[in-house]
């Protein structure tokens, strides 16, 4: 598997989970960010993260907790 080949996903949100609910209320870089982690969680409960998305997944998981702190 490299990460050159585009691969058609989707991703299908659950509109009552808090999370979710919550990215409303965000300014835009946050919500980018916390919405970034749920995309990357959701794919790693479907399958192995290719090396770029688990790097990727690792520096946003930083700044989403450093929302919080």
């Amino acid at each position: 598997e490299t990460d050159e080949i585009p691969v058609d996903e989707e991703l299908t949100v659950n509109s009552d989970c808090p999370a979710v609910k919550k990215l409303s209320r965000l300014d835009g870089e946050k919500a980018k960010a916390v919405a970034k982690h749920i995309y990357l969680l959701a794919i790693l409960s479907n399958r192995q993260l290719t090396a770029s998305e688990l790097e990727e997944l690792l520096k946003n998981e930083k700044e989403v907790f450093g929302l919080i702190g």
